[in-house]
């Protein structure tokens, strides 16, 4: 595509030319700027590469551009250019730039060539310029709520102290969170399909922070878990919906590092909630519902005001299926079912850190709750510093060898535990799990997103975020239950045989199960 229409070498997500849509920046060099777009003739993903009317004028940078698309057409496995162009001039041009269109979007070619080369040894930071616009904007909504997370990791305290309740009824009143969360993901992911997704997260984000801060009104037991039931609905119903944009704007090369961020922004909010939320809950518990609250409402907020800027396509803005071929719904596509039951066992190895490990190191170890508060921050620490790089580094990696690594790692980490009798033994494997998580979690969501059809991408994310919430749910009680019954040796053991089995799942998700056809339900 030659344009005379980008003197400043920028185009937005949405701009169409042609028969083609502009869904996100891919680089740009010398020559021009390359972008992921959507050809929706064919209805598949292409790269384009845009150049100014002033370097389309320049015979010598045409040449550049032809001896480019030249090489990479000429790349095995690579098709040849189809000629979609009429004038004889244009005709030439667009059918080698196409070449390169057709090159990138075939995932060999320009991770292989010189260009590649130089964007790879780039600082990763600042390769995250390259993210669309919204998933930065996505990114600080989410630290801003995350910030003010402070009701959940005190909310069985408060059940006991503020409300008098029986340590039993507390943990009732967390079992209806998790069961809160659990309707809220595949029910916003339908709802993110026939509406705007983005709206569904402004919704949740602003009516979850004001459930929150109307909990404390709940005087008896019901009272407080129906409350809690309907926060959990409300104000976790901006995950698949979030995932879905994400998914969606985002090219396959750029998943891992969007969703790594995302991450980012998570851990650094949730680094700050918990601190400040047991720093207020000394003085007044009930702070701690206005403040989550009142986050949440801001996350909302910030949504709103910067959805312009955020410049997302049409589809996102107005609806996923819009426009869009009717698919076989998710609970009838066999093999994303097979993803979602190969990734549960490794997420429930994973959540042993909230269930089995926690009664593991501080009752059998003796060492005391600062310390395993200690450990875990670890974890933080090394999410906040490693998640980001690696996943950007390890972008093009297939999401097999990912996977299987970072379960392999988790396995191994929780693993050891069996043969851990000091602190600094137990750090060393929360530092081992850690690798494994940063590998792991990335994928798993990049895997999903591609996995999902577009029109139903919604729907997708929200059962696995439904995967996601079943294995907090069973895996750390499951995890005390093999402790208490069987003692550490079976529990970690099972961790780590467990792990490398749900890695090998994992590793042939797109080879084991061969590809259905999509129907229309």
């Amino acid at each position: 595509m030659i344009s005379d229409r980008l003197p400043t070498m920028t185009l937005s997500p949405g701009t169409k030319h042609g028969p083609y849509e502009i869904l996100a920046p891919l680089g740009a060099g010398g020559m021009g700027e390359v972008y992921r777009a959507r050809d929706t003739r064919l209805r598949r993903e292409v790269a384009i590469k845009a150049l100014p009317a002033a370097l389309a004028a320049d015979p010598e940078r045409l040449a550049r551009l032809e001896r480019e698309a030249r090489l990479l057409a000429a790349q095995p496995r690579v098709p040849r250019p189809v000629d979609l162009s009429h004038s004889p001039r244009a005709q030439r041009r667009e059918d080698l730039v196409r070449a390169v269109f057709r090159a990138g979007s075939e995932g060999h070619s320009f991770r292989d060539s010189a260009v590649g080369r130089h964007h790879r040894s780039m600082n990763l930071w600042k390769s995250l310029r390259g993210l669309p616009k919204a998933v930065w904007v996505l990114s600080g909504a989410l630290l801003v709520n995350r910030a003010g997370s402070m009701i959940l990791p005190f909310l069985v305290l408060y059940a006991t102290r503020e409300r008098g309740f029986s340590p039993e009824q507390a943990g009732l009143v967390v079992t209806f969170f998790g069961l809160g969360t659990m309707l809220a993901s595949p029910l916003a992911g339908r709802l993110a399909d026939r509406f705007s997704p983005l709206v569904i997260m402004q919704t949740s984000l602003i009516a979850g922070g004001v459930a929150a801060t109307a909990l404390p009104l709940a005087k008896s037991f019901a009272a407080l878990a129906a409350g809690i039931f309907v926060w959990a609905v409300l104000s976790e119903s901006y995950r698949a919906p979030g995932l879905a944009i994400i998914g969606e704007i985002t090219s396959a090369e750029q998943r891992k590092p969007a969703f790594a961020l995302v991450r980012l922004a998570v851990n650094l909010g949730l680094s700050i909630g918990p601190v400040a939320g047991g720093l207020l809950a000394e003085r007044s518990f009930r702070a701690l519902f206005v403040v989550d609250g009142t986050t949440s409402v801001l996350a909302g907020i910030v949504l709103i005001a910067l959805a312009k800027r955020m410049a997302l396509p049409s589809r996102i803005a107005r609806s996923l299926a819009a426009g869009a071929p009717p698919v076989r719904a998710a609970l009838r596509d066999r093999r994303y079912l097979y993803f979602l039951a190969a990734m549960v066992p490794v997420l429930a190895v994973f959540f042993q850190s909230f269930g089995g490990m926690a009664l593991y190191v501080v009752r059998d170890l003796g060492t005391s709750t600062t310390v395993y508060g200690l450990l875990l921050a670890i974890n933080t620490v090394l999410i906040v510093l490693l998640d980001v790089p690696v996943n950007a580094a390890t972008a093009t990696w297939p999401h097999g060898r990912a996977l299987f690594l970072g379960c392999a790692l988790v396995g191994i980490g929780f693993g050891a535990l069996a043969f851990a009798r000091t602190v600094p033994a137990v750090a060393a494997t929360v530092v081992v799990w850690t690798f494994g998580e940063i590998f792991t979690f990335a994928s798993l969501n990049a895997l999903a997103a591609e996995l999902a059809p577009d029109s139903r991408r919604g729907e997708y994310m929200g059962l696995f975020q439904m995967a996601f919430s079943a294995s907090f749910l069973a895996g750390p009680a499951l995890g005390v239950f093999v402790l208490e019954r069987f003692g550490p040796a079976a529990l970690w053991g099972g961790c780590f045989v467990v792990a490398l089995f749900s890695g090998a799942l994992l590793a042939r998700v797109q080879t084991r199960v061969p590809e259905l056809a999509r129907e229309p339900t």
